[in-house]
């Protein structure tokens, strides 16, 4: 026989504790049907104050007599062990019982069913056991099956989509629509993200190896996209220097009094203006009041110390007027079609007017105020046209901001969770694009 356990000797021989009171109150035969609880009693007896069971043939003692009716006690006990293995069976039913919960249970339950502290059919309660527990093997071998797709699933998935970022990568040229890209990273990085499965958790070494190859896709993205943007900034700060270079020059050349060679000079310096390119808009502004107020020195000197006019300068105000004539005809310019034929005249034009003499000191203003309006409209219906057709407004400038500024905190959430040589490395490239950000916000539209 086994000797009683001691939570029982204990139970004998002091006062119950609080958790054995509720453990008494949970056994409690009151919990079960009379009839239950006499079938169960059949295959136990009281003998000298301890209570024994027929397990299979065989007496085993499973505790002390203590309470009013023993055997209604430890038959409740039989009958809860009972409901626990049909509620356990029941369980499995459901859909989303985990392996690990099923294995914890039933861990449970075979210690419980070994050699229970309870009156009743020992074989019959075993038999449950063992009937449950095939059903839970079944479960677990079609978890286990339901991830095995999951995973071969999500493997095939994210496998497509790192082909893409690589293709995507790979289609960079010198006519990429960044804007248009980058939302197409953005897109398969959302793509990425659904592709992963709850049956597929857990670490997946092929997962990772695709992870790494459609992040270093986006990573050569980003990297050209920032090679473009330096590229971009570069252009405008070498239009500025040269521009500052044409300003330095009309202003040394606006106090000479050669007014054929200074004429001639601030024409080339026009040219040079015209050819330079673009700064900022707030530079190229600027730069180009400087260079209009050394211009209009020097042609207000030139027409204080022109002669009277005479009859060749009538001649040559009566020509340019005439050119004026012909160029304003140019302007409006009705469509973006017509804007290289209305410069190749303009110019045409430009050329005549340069190889007309001297005009009359006090029309010398208002002709190059007429030709300059004509001058403005066109540049500026080209500006336009140029604007309607960039792909990199003002507002490709914020995406790029709110993008950067997504990632950054993106990095922010991965370096909480990174730890070494992987922290040091998102660390690095939060500091790079927060210095990419930084540029961009400074960059005047």
């Amino acid at each position: 026989m086994n000797a009683p356990d001691k939570s029982d000797e204990a139970g004998v021989s002091s006062a119950p504790s609080p958790a054995q009171v509720a453990k008494q109150a949970a056994s409690s035969p009151l919990h079960f049907p009379p009839e239950a609880l006499k079938e169960a009693e059949k295959w136990g007896h009281v003998e000298g104050g301890s209570v024994y069971v027929d397990d299979g043939g065989e007496e085993r003692e499973v505790g002390p007599a203590a309470s009013e009716d023993p055997l209604a006690f430890y038959a409740a006990k039989y009958l809860r062990l009972m409901d626990k293995i049909k509620s356990f069976s029941s369980s499995l039913d459901g859909e989303d019982l985990r392996n690990r919960n099923i294995f914890s249970r039933l861990k449970d339950l075979s210690s419980s069913v070994k050699d229970p502290k309870a009156v009743g059919d020992m074989q019959a309660l075993r038999s449950a056991f063992e009937e449950a527990k095939a059903k839970a093997d079944s479960v677990i071998e079609s978890n286990r099956q339901k991830h095995s797709e999951a995973i071969a699933k999500s493997v095939e998935e994210h496998q497509k989509i790192a082909e893409a970022a690589e293709a995507l990568a790979a289609s960079i040229n010198s006519s990429t629509n960044w804007k248009q890209m980058g939302q197409k990273f953005q897109d398969l990085f959302e793509e990425w993200k659904a592709a992963q499965s709850a049956d597929a958790r857990g670490s997946n070494k092929e997962v990772e190896a695709l992870w790494t190859r459609f992040a270093a896709a986006r990573s050569e993205f980003n990297r050209r996209r920032r090679e473009w943007v330096k590229a971009k900034i570069a252009k405008k700060s070498e239009a500025k220097a040269a521009k500052e270079k044409i300003v330095e020059k009309a202003e040394a050349l606006s106090s000479t009094t050669d007014w054929a060679s200074g004429s001639k000079a601030f024409a080339k310096l026009m040219d040079e203006w015209k050819k330079a390119g673009r700064a900022d808009r707030e530079d190229d502004d600027a730069l180009w009041e400087k260079f209009k107020a050394a211009s209009d020195r020097f042609y207000n000197s030139r027409n204080r110390e022109g002669e009277e006019m005479g009859e060749d300068e009538k001649k040559n105000l009566e020509a340019k007027r005439a050119l004026l004539e012909e160029a304003e005809k140019l302007v409006p310019i009705k469509s973006t079609d017509d804007i290289k034929e209305v410069k190749r005249k303009l110019e045409a034009i430009e050329k005549e007017w340069d190889t007309i003499g001297r005009v009359p000191r006090d029309e010398v203003r208002r002709c190059e105020e007429r030709l300059k309006k004509v001058e403005d409209q066109v540049e500026a219906s080209e500006r336009m046209e140029w604007k309607r057709t960039d792909p990199r407004p003002a507002e490709r400038k914020q995406l790029l901001i709110s993008q950067l500024q997504s990632k950054i905190d993106m990095l922010d959430k991965d370096i909480e969770h990174a730890q070494g040589d992987e922290k040091e490395k998102l660390e690095e490239e939060k500091k790079e694009k927060e210095v990419w950000l930084k540029t961009l916000q400074n960059m005047k539209d």
